[in-house]
């Protein structure tokens, strides 16, 4: 439980390691009930075929979400031709800059709740604006130690 006292909805964890065993799930997109005392799931999607850019313009402009997205990409070995697929869990916070005052605040002090309940997370990006989170961005984050 974070210091607002939000809780994360169990279901949250289970879609989750849903995801992390491979069951599926491309993305996860978490945001506050009503009575923004829970962490919820909003939607899942288990399209393969949707690009990263392609997610990321599904984000409300003006609200704020937390989204595991299973980020998927190509990586060269040392500099060579030699290429590999590769896949990390991201854990996106989206807090647009054009949010309220009052959920930018209960997003930034529930996101460790959340980040605790997500064992597994292997890239975490925040971003306020799109050029935040976009693609190059986050390749830059998830490829930062990749070894092999």
């Amino acid at each position: 439980m974070s210091l607002t006292g939000v809780k994360v909805d169990p279901q949250c964890v289970q879609l989750f390691n849903e995801l992390k065993m491979g069951h599926n799930l491309k993305y996860i997109v978490y945001a506050f009930n009503k009575e923004r005392s829970r962490i919820i799931v909003e939607r899942t999607g288990e399209d393969e075929d949707i690009t990263y850019e392609e997610f990321i313009d599904t984000l409300p402009k003006n609200e704020c979400r937390y989204v595991i997205f299973n980020f998927d990409f190509e990586h060269s070995y040392m500099g060579t031709s030699i290429t590999a697929k590769c896949e990390r869990i991201l854990l996106l916070l989206w807090c647009p800059s054009t949010s309220k005052i009052r959920e930018k605040m209960l997003f930034a002090s529930s996101k460790r709740t959340i980040r605790k309940a997500l064992d597994g997370v292997q890239v975490e990006v925040q971003g306020t604006d799109y050029t935040e989170i976009d693609y190059d961005t986050v390749y830059e984050k998830a490829t930062r130690n990749l070894r092999f």
